[in-house]
């Protein structure tokens, strides 16, 4: 491949990735807020990604906002397919590395889930659930396998190890290795460091929740314990001072969904 062709396909996945990231911004925007107006009683939900794109069909113009989201969203997951499988930032062949890029494959795929998520609500064919009813169908299938109670578990181990890895990612400022940080200002680039890191931080703490009511299902046999996003969070507004602490998730789940907007502008492909 020459020198040129290279930059023109750098060029082009970032700008894939930079689509997405502005999609998923919305995205997780949207949930912070629904959950933060829950928080504080004026109304709101605990939404997953479908149920909070749902509330944009009712919107003026809605159905083109879902229609842009979902070409974002496609576009993250070709992507991140192509970062996997190719290898694009260097992640490597061997041992973590492969993990690494099996991850990217996934996010993927389940962004992939979303976007046709958001493109079956803007042609009025998909509620915009399944968050937590997929999750507890999926948990249900693997339950009724051979040694299916112990594929859930290591399931829901690899969901609170990921959220382990974005904690640590969140504190040690590493994320900034994505952002432009050369483009920006120094105060921008402090801001963009503490929105960032507790917005990562905040999903991560929403992973392990999830991987936690998942080992709940695992050890009780019962897949209707197993929650998405959407029950994870109504799940903390029934816990002793649930609003604080929904309405805490609630700002770090709006400071992901910002951070991801700033990566619709100022993302960078980097190796290593």
């Amino acid at each position: 491949m020459s020198p040129l062709h290279a930059l023109n396909d750098t060029h082009r996945l970032t700008q894939l990735a930079r689509a997405g990231h502005a999609a998923r911004g919305v995205v997780y925007a949207l949930i912070g807020v629904l959950a933060f107006k829950l928080a504080i009683g004026d109304g709101g939900e605990a939404a997953g990604p479908g149920e909070a794109l749902k509330h944009l069909a009712d919107e003026p113009f809605g159905a083109i906002a879902l229609w842009v989201i979902a070409v974002g969203l496609a576009a993250f997951a070709v992507w991140r397919f192509i970062d996997g499988a190719g290898d694009k930032e260097g992640k490597g062949s061997e041992g973590k590395g492969l993990v690494v890029r099996a991850g990217f494959i996934g996010s993927g795929a389940v962004h992939a889930a979303m976007a046709l998520t958001a493109a079956g609500i803007a042609m009025g064919s998909s509620s915009g659930g399944g968050g937590d009813s997929s999750a507890q169908g999926w948990s249900a299938d693997l339950l009724a396998q051979p040694f299916g109670r112990w594929l859930l578990g290591a399931i829901a181990l690899g969901f609170i190890a990921h959220a382990g890895a974005q904690v640590r990612k969140a504190w040690k400022g590493s994320f900034l290795k994505h952002v432009a940080t050369d483009r920006l200002e120094p105060g921008t680039v402090r801001a963009v460091r503490m929105v960032g890191g507790a917005g990562i931080a905040a999903r991560g703490l929403a992973w392990a929740l999830i991987g936690g009511f998942l080992i709940v299902a695992a050890v009780t046999y019962d897949a209707s314990r197993a929650q998405g996003l959407g029950g994870a969070l109504g799940e903390l507004m029934d816990k002793p001072f649930g609003p604080w602490l929904l309405g805490i998730m609630a700002a770090g789940l709006v400071a992901f969904g910002i951070y991801n907007l700033v990566l619709g502008r100022y993302f960078v492909i980097r190796r290593g």
